[in-house]
């Protein structure tokens, strides 16, 4: 891991495919969720065909977090979303602790996630990538 996080505003999880058994690949899209605040929210592009709801359009999908905490090297967060609204998950941020999952994301393990992402902490930052700029899309049922 490169760095040291007390110089930095945002930590940086890298993205991973698994490519053999014990073999990863860095791939496109790393997240940079911020130090020191508990509660945030971030949006990532999402291409067309992989979102059941929205298929035939790239768009963006917003999650959020709670509980956010960096301590002896583990990043942890509860997360909701992803939703198709920053104002859907501002409201569930605030209503909705029910469907939060829980994540732990270190430096020298992988991190699967239930959607087959990998995540694994890569360093920090205070430079960030410019924004998204995404549109807020209608929630449809599952």
């Amino acid at each position: 891991m490169k760095d040291n996080p007390e110089n930095h505003t945002h930590i940086i999880l890298g993205r991973f495919e698994k490519i053999a058994k014990d073999e990863y690949i860095e791939v496109e899209g790393a997240l940079f969720y911020p130090l020191n605040t508990e509660r945030f929210t971030w949006t990532r592009m999402v291409e067309i065909d992989t979102c059941r709801h929205y298929p035939d359009i790239e768009h963006c999908h917003f999650n959020g977090a709670i509980n956010a905490t960096f301590e002896n090297g583990k990043f942890s967060w509860d997360e909701i979303g992803p939703v198709h609204s920053q104002v859907k998950i501002d409201e569930m941020l605030d209503y909705d602790i029910s469907e939060f999952t829980h994540k732990d994301v270190n430096g020298s393990e992988y991190f699967h996630e239930p959607n087959g992402s990998v995540l694994k902490i890569t360093g920090f930052t205070s430079d960030l990538p410019e924004p998204l700029e995404c549109k807020d899309l209608p929630e449809k049922d599952s």
